[in-house]
């Protein structure tokens, strides 16, 4: 049985790679003419897809990171950031946008508030994912909906983290691992049981 410690194995980690301004120890968002201040505020690579690639990587596991990004001075330094944790980022894709950041609020009670705008930058198509069928052990998709998750045939394992999309699956995925939370796993249940 082939298993992911056995030797250093190749992923590829389709999904979204974002600029995380991460805002931490607030209890709410202030009022309007009101400043406050954070425990921290920091810009750091996010996106499910990119920790994944980054935790693949402290691992000592080889892995490529499939995405779009928009153009800008912040989002180079935010892949300078990932090519020095490891990540390869060859088949990231600069699109013709501007790379608009996603706004973190990790507030004191460990609950989550996350801002971003709405269709920044194009998505991946079943297409783009396909020209790599057959080049990595593992592939991973990461918050992007289930139709654009395929099994390679030619790899050991196939995994996905729905993330927000999890509502959208209805049929039945052809996945090795599926990532969930309590709150998406309820959700998938409640789908399950709507079916």
């Amino acid at each position: 049985m082939w298993r992911l410690s056995d030797y250093r194995s190749i992923h590829l980690a389709v999904g979204k790679l974002n600029v995380d301004v991460i805002v931490k120890g607030l209890d709410q968002i202030p009022p309007p003419d009101t400043p406050v201040y954070a425990e921290d505020v920091e810009i750091v690579p996010g996106g499910a897809a990119t920790n994944y690639s980054v935790a693949i990587s402290r691992f000592g596991h080889s892995v490529k990171l499939l995405s779009k990004v928009g153009i800008g001075p912040t989002m180079k330094g935010i892949m300078t950031s990932l090519a020095e944790l490891g990540v390869g980022l060859e088949y990231v894709q600069e699109e013709q946008y501007v790379q608009s950041p996603t706004l973190i609020f990790l507030r004191n009670d460990g609950s989550i508030s996350i801002v971003r705008k709405k269709n920044s930058v194009p998505p991946i198509t079943r297409e783009e994912v396909n020209r790599f069928a057959g080049l990595f052990d593992v592939v991973h998709f990461a918050s992007l909906p289930p139709q654009l998750v395929l099994r390679d045939p030619y790899a050991k394992v196939t995994s996905y983290d729905p993330g927000p999309t999890v509502r959208e699956i209805v049929d039945p995925l052809e996945v090795d691992v599926l990532f969930v939370n309590n709150t998406e796993a309820e959700k998938l249940d409640m789908e399950k049981s709507e079916n």
